[in-house]
């Protein structure tokens, strides 16, 4: 038999904190849940890896970096 018990849905006031072997679901501050997880199965992004449970962002160093952020003519930018 199904539970009818009321429900509301949380969900986007979730948050997740990265710990060492898990993510930790809080709802305003109170720990609610975990998520443990295996660095070995962590899906990242282009430019982003995972190594012995870290996230690291790839810099890549081929791509040079603009030395200002604005153009300048007589003094003005």
């Amino acid at each position: 038999m199904a539970d009818l018990s009321p429900r509301t849905d949380i969900t986007e006031r979730i948050r997740g904190e990265i710990r060492e072997n898990a993510i930790i679901l809080t709802m305003h501050g109170k720990p609610i849940g975990h998520i443990p997880f295996d660095a070995s199965c962590v899906l990242m992004d282009q430019g982003y890896e995972v190594d012995d449970q870290r996230i690291f962002r790839v810099d890549n160093t081929g791509i040079p970096q603009p030395s200002q952020y604005v153009d300048c003519e007589n003094g003005w930018c």
